[in-house]
């Protein structure tokens, strides 16, 4: 685990802004964030995810599907009753944007096909993970990534050095027009830093955002020290000279995860080949609950008294998605997601 180091906001920020488009008939902003395999909207407790080629619309409440639209790639955004989504040729060859009314159930507006070469396009269109999205003033910006790999026989030449190097894109689309361009950089935000205490601070996960700040819960200031190889709670009061430090577990490259409310924090370890998710109480640092299933806590969505998160199915290749109740740890539901064939599972700690 690595402290002192500056790190900009984790995956996708909690989407917050509702521009005044044509597309987009902005009135009261819905509390979208990433989610797993897609976007929740947590306002209405509904999650769209991708499932092979189509898009699901789930019930966050009991994990059942509420319609389906075939077609599909990855949902993007969500403002009101229009969903963004990114969609394939049926070649898969090229990839464009399509903004869908759900209430009507049409399609709003489609863009023309995005210019992503045929190689990165196919990587959209197959890659487990959303593609990563920002939004700013009237426009959407989409950025991909993909490993390109030498398959030659020998060794590649120097000029052939850069096709085993990761390579990244961006397309910027108009939310009024639907209309793309290629352009050269993500807008990235602000750096957080964890320099202060740097000796001692532990970097960790609080709704979309990477910190290592204390919080309050209640009136107890708490944080995340490291004590040699272990994690520690320290919390302190108003007119109590003294901290009080709690050890909670074992250190690991996982950051832990703050629940929204930052009364629980979740920290995940391997042990003897498997993965155990252990959830402590902010306040007193006791064991509250455990998650024994194997998914990567990197990728899952925490809110103040839930977890969701996808695992492999035990045999064949179909995923699970977990709704997980917070602080015991037990499960609320859980669904298969059937995938092609094809597609690989959710990537695990190691």
């Amino acid at each position: 685990m690595k402290y002192g180091r500056k790190t900009r906001l984790a995956g996708v920020a909690l989407l917050i802004l509702c521009p005044r488009t044509a597309v987009y008939a902005a009135s009261n902003c819905a509390e979208v964030t990433a989610f797993p395999l897609g976007i929740a909207d947590l306002t209405s407790r509904t999650a769209y995810i991708s499932v092979g080629n189509a898009i699901e619309a789930i019930d966050l409440n009991n994990g059942a599907t509420l319609w389906s639209r075939r077609g599909a790639r990855w949902p993007l955004w969500k403002v009101d009753e229009t969903l963004t989504i990114l969609s394939g040729s049926s070649t898969g060859q090229s990839v464009s944007v399509q903004f869908i009314d759900l209430h009507a159930g049409i399609r709003k507006v489609r863009s023309e096909p995005l210019r992503v070469p045929e190689p990165d396009a196919r990587s959209l269109l197959e890659s487990q993970r959303r593609p990563d999205i920002e939004i700013r003033g009237n426009y959407l910006y989409l950025r991909w990534g993909r490993t390109a790999r030498y398959e030659g026989g020998a060794n590649p030449p120097a000029d052939r050095m850069v096709d085993s190097t990761e390579r990244t894109g961006v397309a910027r689309i108009d939310l009024r027009s639907g209309d793309s361009e290629l352009v050269e950089q993500f807008p990235e935000d602000s750096a957080r830093t964890c320099e202060e205490n740097a000796a001692s601070a532990v970097l960790y996960r609080r709704d979309s955002q990477e910190l290592c700040a204390p919080w309050m819960v209640d009136t107890t200031n708490v944080r995340l020290v490291r004590r040699n190889i272990s994690l520690a709670l320290e919390s302190s009061r108003p007119g109590f000279p003294d901290s009080r430090v709690v050890i909670l577990d074992r250190a690991s490259d996982t950051l832990p995860y703050v629940t929204t409310n930052g009364k629980y924090i979740l920290i995940q370890n391997r042990e003897k080949g498997s993965v155990r998710t252990s959830v402590f109480s902010a306040l007193s640092g006791r064991k509250t609950g455990q998650i024994s299933d194997e998914f990567n806590l990197n990728e899952a969505k925490l809110t103040g008294s839930e977890l969701y998160y996808v695992s492999p199915s035990s045999g064949g290749s179909d995923l699970e998605l977990h709704g997980v109740r917070i602080p015991e740890g037990s499960s609320l539901w859980q669904r298969k997601i059937s995938l092609p064939a094809s597609e690989a599972g959710p990537n695990l700690p190691r």
